[in-house]
């Protein structure tokens, strides 16, 4: 289930438990092997539809060969800017939103527009934000804090031994729902 062999796909097993712990629709905001194939097959028998957004045209044509458009599963290129794009979405038409995009400005203004009708948001490689005084509070290497964006938190670090030498550390928020915090997360994962 886990793409082991892609050492950067750290968020697998949080994006996993909330896949699994919600019901609506999902968007995902950068494409790639470490999420948009295995979102398609945590929710191939559910009704669910997956949404997948990209601004990298190689990239693009690249990811929608291996993962064909279906009924179910719909990509939207990002021809002019992020911007006009992430504000063509309604926020309240996802439960989860997986924000994983270039440039790194990009995921700010994705946040910024669903973070409060979203039932969750999940940002990939978040320690870049609180570092850059971008959003959340810098506190130390392995901490933030992130009530300036979320009501209600979790920040989650992959099991050792990291590709890179800050985790990458995944933020899951809420301005609606409860967060499952990491031990629930392990424990479920190793039941």
């Amino acid at each position: 289930m886990f793409r082991s062999e892609d050492p950067f796909a750290t968020h697998q097993q949080f994006l996993k438990y909330y896949i699994e712990n919600t019901t609506g629709d999902i968007i995902e905001f950068g494409i790639g092997h470490g999420s948009t194939g295995f979102i398609l097959n945590l929710i191939k028998d559910s009704n669910r539809k997956l949404v997948s957004v990209e601004n990298n045209s190689s990239w693009f044509d690249n990811i929608k060969l291996e993962y064909p458009e279906t009924d179910k599963h719909q990509y939207v290129f990002v021809k002019d800017d992020w911007k006009t794009t992430i504000k063509s979405f309604n926020p309240s038409d996802f439960s989860l939103v997986f924000i994983d995009q270039s440039p790194w400005e990009a995921r700010h203004m994705t946040l910024e527009h669903f973070k409060m009708d979203s039932d969750y948001i999940m940002i990939h490689d978040v320690d870049y934000f609180p570092k850059n005084n971008i959003f959340g509070k810098y506190i130390s290497e392995f901490s933030f804090d992130f009530s300036d964006c979320f009501t209600k938190w979790a920040l989650y670090y992959p099991p050792k031994p990291w590709p890179s030498p800050t985790g990458p550390p995944t933020l899951v928020g809420s301005n609606k729902n409860g967060i499952i915090r990491t031990p629930d997360i392990l424990n479920f994962l190793t039941s």
